[in-house]
Formats: structure tokens, C-alpha cells, sequence
């Protein structure tokens, strides 16, 4: 039963931190656009 537990909590911590994650890589893609599209203008 711990285990199970375990493996719960886990899932959690992973899908938190994979979010952060994505969030960061998003933010940067968006200033990279803007940074590309400012020299194309």
C-alpha cells in the first residue's frame, strides 16, 4: 500500500516539475521569436 502511495506522489512531483519545465521553454521560444522577428523588421 505504501507503494502505491509512493508511486502517487511521484506522478505528482513529476507532472509539477514537468510543467515548470515547459513553461520555462515556452518563455524562452516567445523571446526568441520576438528577438527574430525585431531584426526581420
Amino acid at each position: 500500500m505504501k507503494s502505491l502511495i509512493d508511486n502517487r506522489n511521484t506522478r505528482i512531483n513529476y507532472s509539477g516539475y514537468f510543467e515548470i519545465f515547459m513553461s520555462k521553454s515556452l518563455s524562452r521560444l516567445c523571446i526568441f521569436h520576438i528577438i527574430v522577428n525585431s531584426k526581420n523588421g
